[in-house]
């Protein structure tokens, strides 16, 4: 069970990398056609966008706080994770 919960915490690890890899690709000038962009977007878009739209009140002034949210609560679902394992 010990090896399920760290391959799962692994691949949630991952995904928060992910997610922060394109925030950061939001403060720059982004080319559609980078594949890295292309990649990027499909996998973490579903979930940032589900977070906008459960919480419209994060994406608003300009400064869009769903991905602190994701984060905290991928942070959150590892060490729960962790816990069980």
């Amino acid at each position: 069970m010990a090896g399920l919960a760290g391959l799962i915490a692994s691949l949630v690890t991952l995904y928060e990398v992910l997610i922060i890899v394109r925030v950061i690709f939001t403060w720059v000038s982004q080319d559609p056609y980078n594949p890295i962009i292309r990649f990027l977007g499909p996998i973490t878009d579903p979930l940032l966008d589900a977070t906008r739209n459960a919480f419209p009140f994060l994406a608003q002034g300009g400064i869009d706080f769903s991905p602190i949210v994701i984060l905290v609560l991928l942070d959150f679902t590892k060490s729960f994770i962790m816990r069980l394992g």
